[in-house]
Order: structure tokens, then sequence, then C-alpha cells
């Protein structure tokens, strides 16, 4: 979905990592074939070796698969995580 902000993101973080991929455009109205290949209707999806990556999982998971580059530069998860979700909640 082209107007998805995390299927950019998505996009963006696959391009950065180096990773090449092809973009299958899911219908908004017909993700049948999306719900077949992964067993769930979310874009973004990464289906790596025929394994479905949800979108949350996605940086994580590129980042253990191919380190370099980093997405978190000088070991700054916590911070990335803290800027993504709003801030710290109790």
């Amino acid at each position: 979905m082209p107007i998805s902000h995390y299927c950019i993101c998505a996009d963006r973080t696959l391009a950065f990592k180096g990773v090449k991929f092809d973009t299958v455009r899911v219908p908004y109205h017909d993700k049948q074939e999306l719900i077949k290949a992964t067993g769930q209707d979310y874009v973004p999806t990464l289906v790596w070796d025929g394994k479905p990556v949800m979108w949350h999982e996605i940086p994580d998971f590129l980042e253990a698969a191919n380190p370099k580059p980093t997405l978190y530069p000088w070991n700054q998860k916590g911070l990335a995580t803290v800027v993504e979700t709003g801030g710290i909640r109790s």
C-alpha cells in the first residue's frame, strides 16, 4: 500500500540494509492473496524464505539477518524505541 507509512518504512529499511526485494501491492479491499500467503491481513508483511515476518518485527528481524549497516548506531536501540513509541509509559 503506497500510502501506508509502515509500508514506506519497510521499503526504506530493506533498501538501507541492501536487501533485494520485490514489492507486491495489496488491494485495500481484497486481501485474499495476502491472507493465503501470510495467514493474516496486515501490511507490510515481509516473506523471508517462505515465512512471514509481521510489520512490527521487520526492523529487528532485518537487524539480525543483515546487521550491517545497523539501524541502531552506537547501540542506541533503546533511544530508537523511545522515539518511536513517543516516550516511556509507566
